[in-house]
């Protein structure tokens, strides 16, 4: 079960609950889905462009990342790096790793790569050029994309919703 609510909403729904039963209780500050219409329309294309390359939209969106993301940095502004074995499959490892380049270590080849932000954790400025490459790809193979006038609305609005959100 998920519960939102305001202090006393929710000291009331565990008023509720079974005294009997033992629960798990995560709290977080409620966020709304920013940029869901961005998102949608990210994903829109990234189908659509995984349809005429035969290739899935998960696989389109890992390229797209690798294209168009941001790469992820640790606390100190640093490059998330790590090396992998060259037969090891980035795409089935579960994070989305870049790759840069070969380099050898203790004389073993090894694929140099960059660990990439997943699009949910972009600003509005990251999502609008992420979504901007995935435009630029689809109107390579002819698909139909939404005019400036309608991605400037829908990005104002996903910056709209940020402002809020950092307002709370």
């Amino acid at each position: 079960m998920t519960f939102t609510g305001t202090r006393i909403e929710l000291q009331q729904a565990i008023f509720n609950l079974d005294k009997e039963t033992l629960y798990d209780i995560k709290i977080e500050k409620h966020r709304d889905k920013r940029g869901l219409q961005a998102n949608k329309y990210a994903w829109k294309l990234m189908t659509e462009i995984g349809r005429k390359m035969t290739l899935s939209k998960e696989e389109i969106y890992t390229r797209m990342l690798s294209d168009y993301g941001i790469l992820k940095t640790d606390e100190n502004g640093e490059i998330i790096e790590s090396y992998f074995s060259p037969n090891v499959d980035l795409f089935k490892i579960g994070s989305y790793w870049k790759f840069i380049e070969y380099v050898t270590i203790n004389n073993e080849v090894k694929k140099k790569c960059y660990l990439l932000k997943g699009s949910s954790e972009y600003s509005s400025k990251e999502m609008y050029d992420f979504i901007q490459g995935i435009e630029q790809e689809a109107k390579a193979l002819g698909i139909e994309t939404l005019s400036e006038r309608e991605f400037r609305l829908m990005i104002e609005e996903m910056e709209k919703e940020e402002k809020y959100e950092k307002r709370l």
